[in-house]
């Protein structure tokens, strides 16, 4: 299984044509390919896990994304 941590990520929102882009960048300097997102409840949902939990992992074997380990009631600033 191959996971990354995601360093960076840059996200654009079609407004005419309703639809997102979500572009991930790694450690090692390279960026993913564009990610389209055409649900905009499922847009928002993925740019506010990417700007709100750390760490953030990408996980290329089963195309997801998601956080590492968390403990229960955590208070994030």
């Amino acid at each position: 299984m191959a996971i990354f941590n995601i360093v960076q990520y840059r996200v654009m929102w079609d407004y005419e044509d309703h639809f997102g882009k979500v572009q991930l960048r790694f450690p090692n300097g390279e960026w993913s390919p564009q990610i389209t997102v055409t649900n905009p409840t499922e847009f928002q949902v993925l740019v506010d896990l990417l700007r709100n939990e750390q760490p953030v992992f990408f996980d290329s074997d089963n195309e997801r994304i998601q956080t590492g380990p968390e403990s229960v009631g955590e208070q994030e600033t």
